[in-house]
């Protein structure tokens, strides 16, 4: 089984979905601050920008469906090593499973390519943190809810050292010109997946792949 060959096509289905269901939302947003048809703002002294709803609902649109692209780039990432390793691996017995598997599936699958093949993922062109941020990013999306937004926060650990992609420009800004005690009571960041971190995500986890596809086809073949 070509198993790179699906995975590429998984992720040439998450571009063109976001391509396809973001448009109407950005360009409704656009034509929102240029006062464009249908959203010409009215005469008005309160001082409250017009179509202010919309502009919201528009930009939590295209968050959302960020949100859920990245979940699909998480899941396909997996569904691969999953693959590589029934094909080519003995299954895992419940207990060393959970051994393995202890500290994230990234670092368990990299625990058994590095045993299995002899190829660690610190050999490949893509940091482990970098891949880690994707799936981590992606279980805040699915197990931080509100009912009062849409807008899920980041784990704790993001107010550390290793810094998601998946953050707004100005929460950053806010962040690095805080004092760093000031962090601990503050309220973590929330996730923000738009169009450049979704597609450097995707093609983050292409390289990847490529490079895993070609040192495992080397190990077995020459």
């Amino acid at each position: 089984m070509n198993v790179a060959w699906f995975l590429n096509r998984r992720l040439d289905f998450i571009r063109q979905l976001y391509a396809g269901s973001s448009a109407p939302f950005v360009d409704r947003r656009i034509k929102i601050e240029n006062g464009v048809e249908p959203f010409v703002p009215p005469y008005s002294e309160d001082g409250e920008p017009p179509f202010l709803l919309e502009w919201q609902e528009a930009c939590d649109s295209i968050d959302v469906l960020g949100h859920a692209c990245l979940c699909m780039l998480s899941s396909a990432l997996q569904a691969y090593l999953q693959t590589r390793v029934r094909l080519r691996c003995e299954e895992l017995s419940d207990a060393d499973r959970k051994r393995v598997f202890r500290k994230g599936w990234i670092r368990g699958y990299n625990r058994i390519f590095t045993d299995a093949f002899g190829i660690p993922f610190t050999d490949g062109p893509v940091p482990i943190a970098v891949l880690e941020d994707i799936v981590l990013t992606r279980n805040s999306i699915q197990h931080d809810l509100e009912i009062t937004t849409n807008r899920p926060k980041h784990a704790d650990r993001k107010l550390g050292a290793a810094r998601s992609v998946f953050l707004d420009a100005r929460e950053v800004e806010l962040l690095d010109r805080m004092n760093p005690d000031a962090r601990t009571w503050l309220a973590p960041p929330t996730v923000h997946v738009n169009q450049a971190s979704l597609e450097a995500s995707i093609d983050t986890v292409a390289r990847f792949v490529e490079w895993l596809d070609g040192a495992i086809e080397a190990k077995l073949y020459g």
